[in-house]
C-alpha cells in the first residue's frame, strides 16, 4: 500500500527487569509518564524552574513540547488547532497476579514524532533514568536488558544496542486482509457530545472518527475530503462478535495531587472492510501506532490488528 508521506519518526522497544517485586495498577501507564516526565526534566532543564512559564529557554526546551505546562484537551471546537504531545509511552499491561517478580520482563514502547524523534537521544536516555530511578509508588528499579526498533532483534542495552533503538522508522503500512481481528489492549475512553461511550454504544463509526482526528493532529493527514469519505464510509461498518468489556485503573496525579480514575473499553471484535476505500486499512493501522481517545500518549487506547503492523507484545 502507497502511503502519504509522514513526519520523521521513531519506534523504540526497550525491555527492563526490576530488581525485586514489583506491584502496579492493571495498566501503568501513568507511573511510566510521571517518572518519564521527572527523568526529562533532569535531562534537559538548564533552568530549574518549576513550572517551566517564564523560562527564557522554553521555546527551544524539550521538557514543555511534551509535558505542557497547561493540559492539552482533545475536546471542543478547538480541538484541531492544538496538537497533542508528539509522543507515545506504552507499556505492556500488568501481568494478571498484579506484580513483576524479579528478572521478569516488560516492554516499553515509545513512539516519536516529529521534533521528538530529532531529539531522540535525549528522550531514550530519559526512558532509561526513569525506569532505574523506579517505577510506581514503591519507586522500584528496573534495569534495562535489550532496546531495538519495530521489527528489529533485542540489543543489548550497550552503544550498539542504543544506536539500533535509534535507527530510521518508516511508517508504511503492510498488506492487510479485508477482514481484521481487533485488540483493544489497553483502556480506550472516547467521548461523544459529552457522554462517555460504553462497550454496549461503541461502534466503528466511533473509532474511525477518533483514529481520523488524532492521526489528522499528529500527522496532518488525511486531508478532508478522504476523511470525510472515510466517515461516510464508517457508517456501513458493524463488529463483528464482539467482546467488550470495561477495565477501570487508577493512578495518583502529581499535578493535581488527588487520586486519579481512568476507565474505558476493552476486549476485541473482527472487523470486515470488503469493499471499502483502502485508506481505511492505512488510518487503522496508522491508529494502531499512535493509539486513541483520552490518555493516549501514556499508552491508553493500544490496539492490535490481527493481519498487520507492528508485533505487539502482550497482544497474545
Amino acid at each position: 500500500m502507497d502511503g502519504p508521506h509522514f513526519p520523521p519518526m521513531k519506534y523504540i522497544r526497550a525491555v527492563f527487569s526490576p530488581a525485586e517485586p514489583l506491584r502496579l495498577q492493571a495498566y501503568a501507564g501513568a507511573a511510566w509518564r510521571g517518572a518519564f516526565g521527572h527523568a526529562l526534566k533532569k535531562t534537559v532543564c538548564v533552568a530549574g524552574l518549576r513550572p517551566c512559564s517564564g523560562c527564557p529557554m522554553a521555546s527551544l526546551c524539550l521538557f514543555p513540547l511534551l509535558f505542557p505546562a497547561e493540559p492539552r484537551s482533545n475536546e471542543g471546537p478547538a480541538r484541531f488547532a492544538t496538537p497533542p504531545p508528539p509522543f507515545v509511552l506504552a507499556p505492556d499491561p500488568t501481568p494478571r497476579k498484579g506484580f513483576l517478580a524479579p528478572e521478569e520482563r516488560i516492554e516499553v514502547r515509545l513512539l516519536l514524532l516529529g521534533q521528538a524523534a530529532a531529539n531522540a537521544p535525549y528522550l531514550l536516555h530519559a526512558l532509561i533514568e526513569a525506569a532505574r530511578g523506579g517505577i510506581g509508588r514503591s519507586r522500584t528499579p528496573l534495569r534495562p536488558v535489550g532496546l531495538g526498533q519495530a521489527g528489529g532483534p533485542l540489543l543489548a542495552p550497550d552503544t550498539a544496542g542504543f544506536a539500533a533503538a535509534l535507527a530510521p522508522f518508516s511508517p508504511k503500512a503492510p498488506p492487510l486482509p479485508s477482514s481484521l481481528a481487533l485488540r483493544f489492549l489497553t483502556p480506550l475512553r472516547l467521548r461523544v457530545e459529552n457522554d462517555l461511550l460504553t462497550a454496549k454504544t461503541f461502534t466503528p463509526r466511533h473509532l474511525v472518527t477518533a483514529a481520523l482526528r488524532r492521526t489528522r493532529l499528529l500527522l496532518g493527514w488525511p486531508e478532508e475530503p478522504l476523511a470525510a469519505a472515510l466517515r461516510q464510509a464508517s457508517a456501513a461498518l458493524s463488529w463483528q462478535a464482539p467482546r467488550f468489556g470495561w477495565l477501570e485503573t487508577a493512578h495518583r496525579s502529581t499535578r493535581q495531587g488527588s487520586l486519579m480514575r481512568f476507565g474505558g473499553i476493552v476486549g476485541e471484535s473482527g472487523l470486515a472492510l470488503s469493499g471499502l476505500p483502502e485508506e481505511m486499512k492505512e488510518l487503522l493501522w496508522l491508529a494502531s501506532l499512535l493509539h486513541v481517545g483520552k490518555g493516549a500518549s501514556m499508552g491508553f487506547g493500544r490496539i492490535a490488528l490481527e493481519g498487520g503492523g507492528p508485533r505487539e507484545s502482550g497482544a497474545g
